[in-house]
């Protein structure tokens, strides 16, 4: 295997999958919005529908911006700096901005599924809070490696001295996640009498 399968292979796999992803959360916003009409947010209707039309718009648009970003990254390396191997010693800034919008959504879905495991399951507001703070410090894990990543003089120094950083993202982002999971399962299996007979 060389090393541009490794490295860029796996940026252009990435950005397909993206893509896929971002096209199907388009066609799931505007499915919503034409088969819900009676959702949007007038004044006769309460603050929840408001916060759900304001949830999927910010979303989608922070969606939309992961994808342009991640795509302009995979341009610039396959095709712009294409056969010059010393420019792929610092990624665009597209990368950076591709992490943000990441960081960003992971935020905003984390929380939104804290705020079900809090209204639905009723769990202590310790657990609540941990997993709320858990949330915050990716959050300020991904701007900061966003301003890191900025700042980096090259790739290898930015991975030098921010791939503990990096890994904290990623692990907090797998706690928060496993742990709503197990909170929502463990909800689910209190009402499995309450809901629906077999």
């Amino acid at each position: 295997m060389s090393s541009l399968d490794s490295t860029i292979g796996a940026l252009e796999i990435a950005n397909v999958v993206s893509a896929y992803l971002s096209g199907i959360i388009a066609f799931q916003t505007y499915f919503y919005f034409r088969n819900f009409p009676e959702d949007k947010p007038l004044l006769k209707y309460t603050v929840r529908l408001q916060l759900q039309f304001i949830f999927i718009l910010l979303l989608s648009a922070l969606d939309l911006g992961h994808v342009i970003s991640s795509s302009h990254t995979s341009y610039k390396v396959t095709v712009s700096d294409f056969g010059q191997p010393k420019l792929l010693a610092k990624f665009p800034n597209s990368i950076e901005a591709a992490l943000l919008f990441e960081g960003l959504i992971t935020t905003v879905v984390q929380a939104f599924f804290i705020m079900r495991v809090h209204r639905l399951s009723k769990v202590h507001k310790i657990i609540i809070y941990f997993f709320s703070l858990c949330a915050a410090l990716r959050l300020a894990a991904s701007v900061s490696l966003t301003v890191f990543g900025v700042q980096s003089l090259s790739l290898n120094a930015f991975v030098a001295d921010w791939s503990w950083l990096l890994t904290s993202l990623f692990s907090l982002g797998a706690f928060v996640d496993i742990g709503i999971s197990l909170c929502l399962c463990l909800f689910f299996y209190s009402q499995r009498g309450t809901c629906f007979a077999r």
